[in-house]
């Protein structure tokens, strides 16, 4: 009777072990398909005391956990033992930990215990590449362990380590340790390393977290840390492990956490993130949530002075807190920040950056006109030689609403753009333009492009539709009004810089002329249609000056890895490490570059659906997508596609 009982339950563990984590991948051999033994095990009676001269069974760690509270971990570390029947995870570059299944007679079918993000022995990372566990190693597992979801006993994320494996053991169980270092030279580190690698050794960093990012998620939270409680987001720890008894990661705690640096490099903006990914948390003081930081006080003049004083790309050493007017917001929020420049009057331009600077509570949004006090550390930060004077991350406290400013009164000039541009910089004084639209990117939501007439060209630093509009309409104001590429349009605004360039800032729409041409149409004639789409042959070989939208047919073959073309094409689906574009061919059996074109995947419906490394059965279907014409990575190539169908799917809007 209790065989019975115990292969009801097997069966029972198979089915919940399989429809948890559903954030974890499969593993690369499906238990089902028997990787590694027989596809089901005769019942093994519970065993074991759960120590390291004891360890339990599966059967008995199994037992265990199914009589434990959904999702709530153990308060004591377990030690297990079984055979590894799957592997889903043999190592991770970007976490150091494995992920496997084991049983106990390593059969792939019947009671198993699901070892989540494990380390290695010693309680230590597993190494980039080797392959240090297989499929039939006897292991002992030491960690926590918890009911996830209600379903599957596992073990808690980077709270599990290998005691033993095939007999040897390291030892372990202990704290994580690594070399200790600041956040400052964390970075430092951290930038030495090539794009999207991690530190072969372990460390230790020491700091104050400065900002938590979104909530605890399988006890783990993304924090970011400086050397400073005021010091702003200078190093990231992503998803850090939440200590035994911490509910929650709080501003001003003073923090080590230990692990791999990574220096992660985002594809899409090119953005650098130092970083350590699921880093162990030692929490030092609990700080609290820390207060408003206070610094030596100082107007925007005088930052500036001392700001020059600093070595090129140099930070102060000490805290200030800069008071002014803010003049010019560049920019959405973004993670709860804004940039925004600020002077000591209301109309003193740009004089001092407040780089993406932290919005109060309460607060949607930075406007222009409003007195605020920004703490931090000054910086000199120097680009193609010109130097901006900043606090990067500030802390601030508005002192006065202010108002949006923004709106013009009083006489309003009509001036040439070779005026304007030799007019002085003011945010009181407004000018009438009138010229024609150049250099508009398609789908461009701010409105960001050049002016020209028979005197000159200027930029235009966001268009809005109306006297004090809402930003980010730009595309609601070019469907109303047809602007495109070679537009004549009138426009008011100040005279303003940036970097030393020229610019139009705080423009309002007023007119339009013409529609112009060129640019901007997406149905041109001879391109082909939905129903008649062009060849994959006619489409490498049609015309893209004018950047034509083109229905085109053709199979996947691949995608470009790198920043090359001719170097970075693959053919296949297999190693795939990039999402943001594919390779389309006449056939499947294309593998030379020279026959084939690269497609952009905006980010989206298309990115999601189509790119080969979530997808890679879609290598060798046959794709209809409508796109742009245009070089891409030097070549004939598909950009900004709007809609696509393959693999029997479809994907974005159809025009």
């Amino acid at each position: 009777m209790k065989k019975l009982f115990y292969s009801l339950f097997a069966l029972a563990m198979t089915a919940m072990t399989f429809t948890s984590c559903e954030d974890v991948p499969m593993p690369y051999d499906d238990p089902n398909k028997n990787p590694g033994g027989a596809d089901t095990e005769e019942a093994v009676e519970p065993a074991g005391s759960g120590t390291a001269e004891d360890p339990y069974n599966v059967a008995a760690i199994v037992e265990l956990v199914q009589g434990m509270e959904a999702g709530v971990e153990s308060t004591q570390d377990y030690y297990f033992k079984g055979k590894i029947s799957a592997i889903t995870e043999e190592y991770s570059t970007e976490y150091g930990n494995a992920t496997f299944y084991i049983s106990d007679t390593g059969a792939n079918g019947g009671t198993k215990f699901y070892v989540y993000r494990a380390l290695y022995l010693g309680n230590k990372r597993f190494a980039n590449g080797d392959e240090q566990i297989k499929i039939g190693d006897d292991v002992i597992v030491c960690g926590k362990v918890y009911n996830y979801n209600g379903s599957t006993p596992e073990t808690v994320t980077g709270k599990a380590f290998l005691y033993s494996l095939n007999g040897k053991s390291a030892g372990g169980g202990g704290p994580v340790t690594g070399i200790e270092v600041t956040c400052a030279k964390a970075v430092e580190l951290t930038n030495a390393l090539a794009d999207n690698a991690s530190s072969s050794e372990t460390y230790s960093v020491t700091g104050y977290i400065t900002e938590v990012v979104g909530s605890v998620s399988k006890n783990q939270q993304t924090f970011w840390m400086a050397d400073t409680k005021n010091g702003g987001k200078v190093f990231e720890a992503y998803w850090a492990n939440l200590p035994e008894g911490v509910s929650e990661f709080k501003a001003g705690m003073k923090v080590k956490i230990t692990g791999n640096l990574m220096k992660y490099v985002n594809a899409n903006t090119g953005n650098v993130t130092a970083e350590m990914k699921n880093p162990v948390v030692e929490i030092l003081e609990d700080g609290g949530g820390g207060g408003t930081p206070t610094g030596t006080e100082i107007n925007c003049a005088k930052a500036v002075e001392l700001t020059n004083a600093l070595a090129d790309g140099g930070t102060s050493s000490e805290t200030y807190s800069v008071t002014g007017y803010i003049t010019e917001v560049v920019g959405n929020v973004s993670k709860n920040q804004q940039t925004f420049w600020m002077a000591d009057t209301k109309d003193g331009g740009k004089v001092f950056e407040a780089y993406w600077a932290n919005l109060p509570d309460g607060v949607s949004e930075f406007k222009a006109g409003m007195k605020v006090k920004i703490t931090g550390n000054l910086m000199k930060y120097v680009k193609d030689g010109n130097v901006t004077p900043e606090i990067k991350n500030a802390t601030v406290v508005i002192l006065e609403e202010g108002g949006g400013g923004g709106t013009p009164s009083g006489e309003v000039k009509s001036v040439s753009i070779a005026d304007f541009n030799a007019a002085s910089e003011s945010n009181d004084v407004w000018y009438q333009l009138k010229g024609k639209v150049t250099n508009l990117k398609d789908g461009d939501q701010y409105g960001n492009f050049d002016l020209v007439d028979a005197t000159g060209s200027v930029y235009v630093y966001g268009l809005l539709s109306e006297k004090g509009g809402e930003k980010k309409k730009f595309q609601e104001l070019v469907a109303a009004k047809g602007i495109k590429e070679g537009s004549t349009i009138t426009i008011i605004g100040n005279r303003g810089s940036y970097s030393g360039k020229i610019e139009v800032m705080n423009a309002y729409f007023v007119s339009i002329e013409d529609q112009g041409g060129g640019g901007g149409q997406e149905t041109p004639s001879g391109l082909g249609t939905y129903e008649k789409p062009l060849s994959f042959a006619e489409a490498q070989k049609a015309d893209n000056s004018e950047k034509p939208w083109a229905w085109v047919k053709a199979v996947i073959v691949g995608y470009v890895s790198g920043k090359t073309y001719a170097d970075g094409a693959k053919f296949g689906a297999d190693g795939c490490d990039t999402n943001t574009n594919i390779i389309i061919a006449g056939s499947a059996s294309a593998n030379n570059p020279d026959n084939c074109m690269p497609v952009q995947l905006p980010s989206g419906a298309l990115r999601n659906g189509l790119n080969l490394k979530d997808n890679p059965s879609l290598l060798g279907k046959e794709i209809i997508i409508y796109g742009q014409l245009d070089k891409y990575f030097s070549v004939q190539g598909i950009k900004s596609p709007k809609y696509a169908e393959a693999g029997g799917n479809s994907f974005g809007t159809k025009p």
